[in-house]
């Protein structure tokens, strides 16, 4: 399947019970102003029937998953509504012992990371804020690291024991914004792409895919990604 290469993914470690997750995913909906849907049938698509309109959104979760080498099992929650820093807070409020890690890439190379706990951001990095067409996903007082990111810090605030010199590597190619070398149309390696897949990889994060607001109904492979349910919402007037 040719997957998209933007990505709008929120990691959430222990797993929380479907039913507080979705409790949490509805209430960080309705705090925007939006109004819960019987399901994704009832989301309303453009005349070709491929793309959402304004207004409709959708959030996915994922069944339980482990990514190998990972000492605990994760949940991924995939958005439609992009570069949103609100959801992964709510998560984070909802569930304050869950590691909750928020990976947002734009056009390939654009790049925001989070990692939150009990409402506290304990490590987030960005690229310059002139990069992005659709905005960055960061809280309006958060501090973002750009010129220097402490690796002892991101290792430490992971949960897990991952390789540094991995992780430097990764956001070296972060801070150059390098699309990648390309390989078929639309296709890039050894980009910013592959780099965010790097890093989830070595912080224990299964693959990530694409969930944004340009949604095919298509793209959703509930095999694929592993999902569990999808939770449809509609903008109120």
């Amino acid at each position: 399947m040719n997957r998209g290469v933007d990505i709008e993914a929120i990691y959430i470690s222990p797993c929380p019970d479907a039913v507080v997750l979705s409790q949490a995913l509805l209430d960080a909906a309705l705090d925007k102003n939006y109004s819960a849907l019987n399901s994704v049938d009832d989301l309303l698509m453009d005349s070709l029937c491929e793309w959402i309109i304004s207004g409709e959104r959708c959030i996915a979760y994922t069944e339980l998953q482990r990514a190998s080498g990972a000492a605990t099992e994760c949940r991924i929650v995939y958005d439609t509504t992009f570069n949103e820093c609100a959801l992964a807070d709510q998560i984070s409020r909802a569930l304050p012992k869950a590691c909750v890690m928020q990976f947002n890439l734009q056009e390939q190379v654009d790049f925001t990371f989070r990692i939150l706990q009990n409402e506290s951001v304990l490590f987030e990095y960005s690229n310059a804020p002139g990069a992005f067409n659709w905005g960055r996903c960061i809280g309006k007082g958060e501090a973002v690291r750009l010129a220097q990111v402490d690796l002892a810090i991101l290792a430490e605030v992971s949960g897990c024991k991952p390789d540094v010199a991995r992780l430097a590597a990764c956001f070296d190619v972060f801070k150059t914004r390098f699309i990648g070398e390309h390989v078929a149309k639309g296709k890039y390696a050894n980009g910013v792409y592959d780099s965010v897949q790097d890093l989830a990889a070595a912080l224990g994060v299964p693959k990530l895919y694409r969930f944004f607001q340009g949604w095919l109904r298509s793209d959703l492979d509930w095999d694929e990604d592993n999902v569990e349910n999808v939770l449809a919402f509609r903008k109120n007037d």
